[in-house]
């Protein structure tokens, strides 16, 4: 099973509809910001499937739903990045990528 096969499926089992979660990985580059982080190595934002896309510094990368940009925002300013994750993004649903 590829990546994309993994994500989608994670995504539909969240409740998303094969066609939204595949709306889902197509867009979900679409705002990518290289964090300088010690705890991320990159962060991506898809606006309209309100999706956070987040890649650390050990490897493994989830993908979070139900994320308002505001709290991509304040994530992506943020002068601890764990900090933020921790208070703003941890307790969303996600899926494991890799």
């Amino acid at each position: 099973m590829t990546q994309f096969e993994k994500l989608l499926q994670g995504l539909t089992k969240m409740g998303y509809s094969v066609t939204k979660a595949r709306r889902i990985l197509q867009g979900i580059l679409k705002e990518k910001s290289l964090a300088k982080s010690s705890f991320l190595s990159s962060v991506s934002y898809d606006k309209e499937a309100k999706t956070l896309d987040l890649k650390f510094k050990r490897g493994s990368e989830y993908v979070y739903s139900d994320v308002s940009e505001r709290e991509f925002r304040l994530l992506k300013g943020a002068s601890s990045h764990g900090r933020e994750y921790n208070r703003r993004v941890r307790n969303h649903p996600f899926v494991r990528v890799s």
